[in-house]
């Protein structure tokens, strides 16, 4: 009959013994200094926007939630500032034109 695996003698190859003391100091094992609370954590239910809870809720279809008042806000700000920055970079072009 032929012998059989030698199971522990194989133990221990391809990746699976562990870490040094000098390989896990070097990679910062153990290292947190501080973790965060329960609190730290937002409610389901809250907006990703003002971290309050969702008045008229809605979702994205990557599943963000928001108030519909602070989305709409948000995005009216951001067309502001667009356009302020659109008007900016036009006079630049114009500026660099006249050279």
């Amino acid at each position: 009959m032929g012998r059989g695996q030698r199971h522990s003698k194989n133990a221990g190859v391809m990746g699976s013994e562990g870490l040094s003391y000098a390989e896990k100091r070097a990679l910062g094992y153990g290292t947190v200094k501080e973790r965060f609370g329960k609190e730290a954590m937002g409610h389901y239910y809250d907006c990703c926007l003002t971290l309050t809870e969702a008045v008229d809720p809605v979702i994205t279809p990557d599943g963000y939630l928001f108030s519909r008042e602070a989305i709409l806000e948000n995005l009216l700000a951001q067309k502001k500032g667009l356009k302020k920055r659109m008007a900016a970079w036009e006079a630049a072009q114009q500026g660099a034109a006249k050279k």
